[in-house]
């Protein structure tokens, strides 16, 4: 996969340089309330800009979400291992609390309730 990569990125070079090459032509261009006599190269430099910058964003994206993904990841392992601890320490305590559900994420002290995904809306009720 990283050959074809470097297949794609030279290809893309190879293009760009051509088009820059070729396109020596003046044109007007009117953008931002302004207007501009420039190269058509210059257009295609803007563009490869435009798209370097979209790619350094997906690239972000992409990191921001594997990071995402890592930290919950080692969340819920902790909270298993919390739970596993809590077992050991109360079956060698002797206490009788009730033991935590294997498949729960219920943290230390609160409620246990079904793990929540997705978009909710609390529905609260209305007083007249």
């Amino acid at each position: 996969m990283i050959v074809v990569g470097f297949i794609l990125i030279a290809a893309a070079v190879a293009a760009a340089v051509i088009l820059i090459v070729q396109n020596q032509g003046a044109i007007n261009v009117h953008a931002l309330g302004g207007s501009w006599h420039v190269d058509a190269y210059w257009l295609l430099v803007a563009g490869l800009v435009i798209l370097a910058a979209a790619i350094l964003g997906l690239a972000i994206a992409q990191t921001a979400t594997a990071h995402l993904w890592r930290l919950r990841r080692e969340r819920r392992e902790l909270a298993r291992e919390n739970r596993r601890l809590s077992a050991q320490v109360d079956t060698s305590t002797g206490s009788v609390s009730p033991p935590v559900a294997a498949g729960t994420s219920a943290a230390v002290g609160a409620e246990t309730r079904p793990a929540r995904r997705g978009l909710h809306l609390r529905r609260t009720a209305r007083h007249p």
